[in-house]
Parts: C-alpha cells; sequence; structure tokens
C-alpha cells in the first residue's frame, strides 16, 4: 500500500470515528433536552413548580402583593396564563368598593382566600410530550391538592393553567 493510499485509509477511518462520535453527542444532547425525557423531566417539573410554590406562599405569608412575586416570576407561567391573571386584575379594579362579576374572590394559585400555614409543598409531576401534569399538595387545616398543567417550549416547562380541588381554572374562568 502506497504512502497516499495509507494516508486515504486513516483519513476515512478517522472520519468515520468522528462521525459516530458527532452521532452519540448530538443523541446525548436530544437525550437531555428531551421534554419527555421520563423521570429526569418529571423530577425537574416538580423542583420548579415546587419552587414557583415556595416563593408564592413566602411572599402571601409575608403579606406583600402576589402581583409582586408574579411580576418578578413571569418566566414561570405562559403568557396565556399570565393574560387570564391580568384580565382579572382588570375585572377586579373596575370596582374596587366591592366584589366586581367576574372577579375571583380567591387567591386563584393557592384555591384559597388565605395562605397555607406553611410554604412546605408536596409536588408530583409527569410529562408527556410537551404537556405535564403536577400536583401541589399543601397544608391547610386539611391537605389540599392543587393540579397544576405545564407545557413545554423553547423557553423551558411553564405553568399553563391551576385547577383547584374544587374544579375552577384559572384560565377557563377568565374566558
Amino acid at each position: 500500500m502506497s504512502n497516499s493510499d495509507m494516508n486515504r485509509f486513516i483519513i476515512a477511518k478517522v472520519s468515520f470515528v468522528l462521525v459516530l462520535m458527532l452521532a452519540e453527542a448530538g443523541q446525548a444532547v436530544d437525550a437531555r433536552s428531551d421534554p419527555t425525557a421520563g423521570n429526569k423531566a418529571d423530577a425537574s417539573i416538580a423542583a420548579q413548580v415546587k419552587e414557583f410554590y415556595r416563593g408564592y406562599i413566602n411572599q402571601c405569608n409575608a403579606g406583600k402583593s402576589a402581583d409582586d412575586f408574579l411580576k418578578a416570576r413571569r418566566s414561570f407561567l405562559t403568557p396565556a396564563l399570565l393574560d387570564a391573571v391580568r384580565k382579572n386584575e382588570k375585572i377586579c379594579a373596575s370596582n374596587p368598593n366591592e366584589i366586581a362579576e367576574g372577579c375571583w374572590d380567591y387567591d386563584p394559585f393557592l384555591c384559597a382566600q388565605d395562605c397555607p400555614e406553611t410554604s412546605t409543598t408536596t409536588v408530583t409531576a409527569s410529562a408527556k410530550g410537551v404537556k405535564a401534569a403536577a400536583q401541589v399538595l399543601m397544608t391547610y387545616s386539611e391537605p389540599k391538592a392543587i393540579k397544576v398543567q405545564l407545557l413545554y417550549s423553547n423557553k423551558g416547562w411553564r405553568i399553563d393553567d391551576v385547577r383547584c380541588p374544587e374544579g375552577q381554572s384559572i384560565k377557563e374562568n377568565a374566558k
């Protein structure tokens, strides 16, 4: 085998190995960014929802406005959910002396008028495709389970709706 043949052979082998390595690296990147990546995605979603609720409840227990928290943490929420919350705020502001028709008389993220006794929450989650569901268990006089729906986008997982145990949903109630 001549030197030029040997060089072509080595280049072909190295190229083949590089292609295999790049393909494996691409698969690894895809698995990490895949919102359906199983238990890791579920744990990540649960941690994100827990972080949101921990901050939200701490803000509530400190007597601070939920609006300030939502403005600072809007990256946790989808634009559609933020729009639903803002729509309700406008309805409520239209008649500040009494509860206007369509104005929620409860906190839609806590599904209650009062803050929970503690910011300790238990969150479980599961993802399927670009949708996920989480359950938030909070402590009041009795445990309360709230269902949180999330959507995955190029910005990651975001809360898309909250459904209270009684059935009301933020987005449905804003219609």
